[in-house]
């Protein structure tokens, strides 16, 4: 099978959906299929808009000698245009790659608008979807108005192999220290890392510490309003930033700390709360988008309405105060964990999807 993939960029960007896209071309170059990855430069939403009107760009993807084209959908502004004029001149399918659509994780109310005109636009062009979520399924289901063709393919649990045990869980968090929480995720608005700097403003501060993990320079103007909310609250001492990791960094820090918290306003999937629990690590996270799939409320975490900064903090504290329920939330974040599908396991529902359309 002979597989195109349109994406801003390269495969090596770190962020989850570009882990998604790499894990899939890996696969698909392993069981013998050429995969052709086509990339657009990024550059801001109006600017990518013009990407439609470009007849090499047409042309490039016309000319590529291909059985099904793949196109990540956070491409959309690139595409919903083009795809049009694209199926009038070919005869494979389309198929779009859904980690999360921008109309969900937008909080302007403006930009919410704007994007959800050009993404429904864009999905009512495409021929298939691989979704990395039940949650992701039904709500694109729920925006477009009818079934869509296309596969569940959860993100594998395997890219971080995680190590250790119960016991030495159990033996780490019986040590008497503030509770250690790690932030991972891109200093991006939508993520809720000042929702998380507010909640725990509240919180004695000499009872947490907390990590941050995730690139700074995509916002600057956000990554300097979360510096300005530190030194509001006199919080330098109690937050570190690491910046990007590595993997092997990033597992390290998982081995590190007690609580994952990464409030955002909507997660497609949150491969990161999967990767947190393989190290037996409970997390909070939000009600909004898929972690309802990944965290049962109670059991290996807690679940908050996105911004709810008494929720927040009520939960941060109770984890404090009672060791013991961290302690069975970490065990039970391990069992989680085991539930889920390796890369492989999905990564061949997803070709075996595309096999059937093609």
């Amino acid at each position: 099978m002979k597989v195109g993939l349109v994406i801003y960029g390269n495969l090596d960007i770190q962020s989850g959906g570009y882990l998604y896209d790499r894990k899939l071309v890996e696969y698909l170059r392993e069981k013998g299929d050429q995969v052709k990855v086509i990339s657009l430069n990024k550059h801001n939403y109006l600017q990518n808009i013009l990407d439609n009107f470009s007849e090499s760009f047409l042309n490039h993807i016309i000319n590529a000698e291909i059985d099904v084209l793949l196109q990540d959908e956070l491409n959309h502004p690139s595409l919903f245009w083009i795809n049009t004029k694209l199926k009038k001149r070919i005869k494979y399918p389309l198929v779009t790659i859904v980690h999360h659509l921008s109309y969900s994780a937008s909080l302007n109310s403006m930009s919410k608008l704007f994007y959800r005109i050009i993404e429904k636009r864009y999905l009512s062009t495409v021929d298939g979807f691989i979704f990395n979520s039940k949650t992701n399924q039904d709500f694109l289901e729920s925006f477009m108005g009818k079934s869509l063709l296309g596969v569940v393919a959860y993100p594998g649990r395997d890219h971080i192999n995680p190590t250790g045990s119960q016991d030495d869980i159990a033996s780490y968090l019986s040590k008497s220290e503030p509770l250690r929480i790690l932030f991972v995720g891109n200093l991006l608005q939508h993520k809720g890392l000042h929702t998380l700097i507010d909640a725990l403003s509240s919180i004695d501060k000499e009872k947490w510490i907390l990590t941050v993990i995730g690139d700074s320079s995509i916002s600057p103007n956000y990554t300097r309003s979360v510096h300005n909310l530190i030194e509001k609250h006199n919080l330098n001492s109690r937050v570190k930033f690491l910046g990007f990791v590595s993997s092997d960094e990033l597992a390290d820090s998982f081995k590190k700390n007690h609580l994952l918290v990464v409030p955002s306003v909507y997660e497609g999937f949150g491969i990161v709360y999967l990767e947190a629990q393989g190290f037996g690590i409970p997390v909070i996270a939000s009600t909004n988008g898929a972690a309802k799939e990944i965290i049962r409320h109670g059991k290996e975490g807690f679940l908050i309405p996105p911004g709810d900064l008494q929720s927040l903090s009520k939960y941060i504290s109770i984890l404090i105060e009672n060791p013991d329920l961290l302690l069975d939330m970490s065990k039970n974040s391990l069992r989680r964990y085991e539930e889920f599908p390796s890369w492989s396991t999905s990564m061949k529902k997803v070709r075996d999807f595309l096999v059937s359309i093609t």
